[in-house]
């Protein structure tokens, strides 16, 4: 009843996207997680909820309902007007050296404002970043976040931490969690940038 429209957006492999036009809150995106009691969902949930930050879209409510027969979490969040990196980047959008410099303000200083916090983002790639049409950035998906000083999700043993190739830093992707902090982060944004400019991937290309 508070929706005035429903619609899936997006099913992956730990939790379900939908579009939805709230009748308070406006157009929104609502997360469905598979599992009720998921750390990763429950980290991301904490993380997304302590940030209130310009560029991190706001959320609007979390709870729990039932959904295909189970009891799940869920958030209501900001929907960002605007288009994903990776499709921009697919449609042939380059950076100048301008739209480059204007990017890499707004993306140190959303990892300066997570740092303060004491949070590692881990997963900064085009897919998780939306440009409007007036070139302002937003970080989306905070699934993979770490806590620095919280309890670690991840294995020790594990030989790889959780990362994209051909995005992550190197102590991040052979899992050195004591090494892993805001610098990880910094490199994502690099690639990132490398990646506008040019249109590809210094570490996917030919790999």
């Amino acid at each position: 009843e508070e929706f005035e429209k429903i619609e899936l957006m997006a099913r992956g492999g730990q939790k379900i996207v939908f579009d939805g036009v709230h009748n308070s809150y406006g157009e929104t995106v609502i997360k469905l997680y598979f599992q009720l009691n998921d750390p990763r969902a429950l980290r991301e949930i904490q993380i997304e909820k302590a940030l209130h930050l310009p560029m991190v879209p706001q959320i609007y409510d979390t709870g729990t309902i039932e959904y295909e027969g189970a009891e799940t979490l869920y958030i209501v969040e900001e929907k960002i007007i605007g288009t994903e990196l990776r499709q921009l980047i697919n449609q042939g959008m380059r950076f100048s050296l301008e739209d480059a410099v204007y990017f890499l303000e707004q993306g140190l200083n959303f990892i300066a404002s997570i740092e303060k916090e004491k949070i590692v983002h881990r997963d900064i790639k085009p897919e998780n970043i939306i440009r409007t049409d007036e070139g302002k950035i937003y970080f989306l998906d905070f699934g993979i976040a770490r806590i620095i000083g919280a309890d670690s999700l991840t294995k020790t043993e594990a030989l790889m931490g959780p990362h994209t190739p051909g995005y992550s830093a190197p102590e991040q992707f052979n899992n050195l969690k004591k090494e892993v902090d805001s610098r990880a982060d910094i490199f994502s944004l690099g690639v990132v940038t490398y990646e506008c400019i040019t249109g590809s991937n210094p570490f996917r290309e030919g790999s």
